[in-house]
């Protein structure tokens, strides 16, 4: 495997960690609450959506203009502000829909 290959599984593997901790935050959270757990299921969906527009919908609006240094760096930044909102409402969302542990009292 090349440098570069191994740098992405890293940087995945730490992602994948991060995504994996707040879906258990999130659903130990939510145990009890089912008015919070219908919030987080809604707010979950509309930041999806949120980033699938901004990663699909956004580097659309600018003009195409070959070779500007400005249309690489508007499609750069949507796609991170798309990829952002996906990392907060994909736990949210799956922590909401899957049911939670059931706390003991």
């Amino acid at each position: 495997m090349a440098v570069g290959e191994l740098r992405l599984l890293a940087v995945g593997a730490v992602i994948l960690a991060f995504e994996y901790g707040a879906f258990r935050m999130i659903r130990r959270r939510l145990a009890d609450r089912p008015a919070r757990r219908a919030l987080f299921l809604v707010g979950g969906a509309v930041a999806l959506g949120a980033a699938a527009g901004a990663a699909l919908w956004l580097p659309g609006l600018l003009p195409e203009t070959p070779g500007s240094p400005a249309s690489l760096v508007w499609s750069l930044f949507s796609w991170g502000l798309g990829l952002m909102a996906a990392l907060v409402g994909l736990p949210a969302l799956f922590a909401a829909a899957l049911p939670g542990p059931e706390r003991r009292r």
